[in-house]
This record gives C-alpha cells, structure tokens and sequence, in this order.
C-alpha cells in the first residue's frame, strides 16, 4: 500500500506483484522504491507497476529486510543470507558455511560503510573491511533472535531481540 494526499494505494497483483506476502520496502536515494516478499522475489517499482528484477528471477529465499546503501547499491536480506544488488548483478556477501542461521532480519550501514545484519536465530553479523564475524547469545547477545537494529550517528548499535534491548 502507499498513502498519498489522503489516498492509499494497494499494489498487488494487478500491479505485478506476484506474491501477496510484502515483507520489506525501501526508497532509494533515486526516489526507486523496491519491494521484498516471502516467496523470494525482489521488485522494483517503475511509474505504477512493480517488475521482478533481473538477476533475481528464479530465487525463491524469504527477503524479509531491504537498505538502499550509501553507494547506491541496495543490500537484500534473506532467508538464507546477506546480499548486494547493484546494476542487475546478485553478490553474496555472507551465507553458509560462513554464517549459522543464516535467516537475515534487519540491516544497518554505519558512516564507515560496516554493514550490521540481525539474524533469527543466528544473532548478530558484522562485515567490515571484508571481513565477517558473528555475534551470538554466548558473546553477550540477550537473545540469538535479532529482529530490529537502530544505529546512532555516534556508531552506538541498538539492537532488538526476542529476549530484550541490547547496547553495542
């Protein structure tokens, strides 16, 4: 649905959206707006129509968190990872082995360009420089459910769980 001069809009399938089960969305700094559904497809909307994106046509993966990035690249969370779209072109920047549940929920990009990613079941991941750590319950994490992140300008990370609000 979008809400504009007191009128809201419903986009489903008529307007191309092949799943009803909208999970995320997100505007870029283009004024693009992308959607994300539980059945694994990624749209993008063009005038009143959402088309699937190239690159992404046979991915079947829950997306549940979308983050247009500083670069103009948009990071997708999925059911089974964490990655980049940019110019039709699918990257991986962290999935299995790499990470344990990898079920990705929430997104945040600091001023620095670390990407944070909250996982359900799999705690919190870090991609820095590179390189890609997990944090999990047994580091200090109340809950290894992460559903929601907010990251101050000062790089204080909160991050929501199932369990309660933690501070990093």
């Amino acid at each position: 649905y979008s809400y504009s001069n007191g009128d809201w809009k419903n986009f489903g399938t008529d307007a191309g959206i092949r799943s009803r089960y909208v999970w995320s969305t997100v505007e870029d700094a283009q004024g693009t707006i992308w959607a994300g559904t539980w059945s694994g497809s990624l749209f993008k909307r063009t005038g009143n129509h959402f088309e699937l994106v190239p690159g992404m046509e046979d991915f079947s993966a829950p997306t549940p968190a979308l983050l247009a990035t500083s670069d103009h690249g948009l990071l997708v969370g999925t059911g089974i990872g964490l990655l980049r779209y940019e110019s039709n072109k699918v990257t991986w920047l962290a999935r299995k082995p790499e990470l344990l549940s990898p079920d990705v929920r929430a997104i945040a990009e600091a001023l620095d360009g670390t990407i944070w990613f909250g996982m359900s079941g799999g705690g919190l991941g870090r991609l820095k420089e590179g390189k890609l750590r997990q944090y999990r319950r047994a580091d200090g994490l109340a809950s290894d459910y992460v559903q929601c992140l907010h990251l101050e300008t000062n790089g204080t990370l909160w991050i929501g769980t199932f369990n309660g609000l933690n501070r990093l």
